[in-house]
């Protein structure tokens, strides 16, 4: 629940609010924000995340924003030129939601107006990923005006892996998610999201590689190490080199990075007075 409200508040990263404790605007104390790479190994011009760490130090709520670029198959009337986002949110190892910006406000049902109690405006969408011959259908709800989409935690794990539940397997993700709606007008509206081939750094911050752990190679250790290494975060950088060498003892190359990455996390200690454990047990 908490990580659906971070969701709900680090959109507004991209407007100009802030959050109150319940998640609600505030229109102050927008929370500040900070790029994080997520590109590690991946070829040029491929999809990739584009990482945003959202940090609220007044609620004390910190996310990680993972977006993604798509592209209209079928855009909104007038629309012809515009990109779809996706952003997929996570904060303390889980999983919050996704918010699909559109680029513009598309027509969508009201409901009665000054009723607090009554559901938020809805809008049916079909997720059809891979190969799958139809798409599957829910109603998502509709935020902004308009111009965007709200998909809930069990949603957005079928956007990500085609089920409702965390991922298990080496390889969880689907490849590619295309995504439908129909507006109120009953125009039909089709967009394409590609993933990226590594999602290891979304898989790390939003719980999702928990189904994976009996599957990982040192490959994977390697690549989730350097993520956090790149943020900063030894501990689990270390963590992640280690049990790569568990796998693969002789890896020169994983205990080069570990040696390293333990020598950087005792300068920090030393320099910034930060408690790491820096490979202490």
């Amino acid at each position: 629940m908490k990580a659906a409200l971070v969701l709900m508040c680090v959109m507004l990263v991209f407007g100009a609010q802030g959050c109150s404790p319940k998640g609600q605007p505030t229109g102050s104390s927008q929370p500040k924000t900070r790029m994080a790479d997520d590109s590690t190994g991946q070829p040029a011009g491929s999809p990739q995340w584009n990482v945003i760490i959202a940090d609220d130090f007044k609620d004390g709520i910190s996310a990680s924003l993972f977006n993604l670029e798509g592209k209209y198959v079928k855009p909104p009337v007038g629309g012809g030129s515009l990109t779809p986002r996706l952003i997929i949110s996570c904060s303390g190892k889980e999983l919050g939601g996704a918010n699909i910006k559109l680029g513009m406000a598309i027509p969508y049902g009201q409901g009665p107006a000054g009723d607090a109690s009554k559901p938020p405006p809805r809008i049916r969408v079909g997720m059809q990923w891979d190969d799958k011959k139809a798409p599957d259908e829910d109603w998502a709800e509709v935020i902004n005006d308009g111009r965007s989409v709200y998909l809930d935690k069990n949603q957005t794990l079928k956007l990500l892996t085609g089920h409702p539940v965390a991922p298990d397997g080496p390889h969880g993700f689907v490849h590619r998610q295309s995504i439908s709606l129909v507006d109120a007008l009953g125009n039909r509206i089709v967009m394409q999201f590609d993933l990226p081939v590594d999602s290891a750094g979304m898989e790390s911050d939003c719980g999702l590689e928990t189904g994976k752990k009996s599957h990982k190679t040192h490959p994977d250790y390697n690549l989730w190490g350097d993520y956090h290494s790149k943020r900063g975060e030894y501990d689990d950088a270390i963590a992640s080199y280690e049990e790569g060498l568990k796998l693969d003892p002789s890896n020169t190359e994983l205990r080069q990075k570990l040696v390293e990455t333990i020598k950087t996390c005792k300068t920090e200690n030393a320099v910034m007075g930060e408690s790491l454990r820096c490979g202490a047990h």
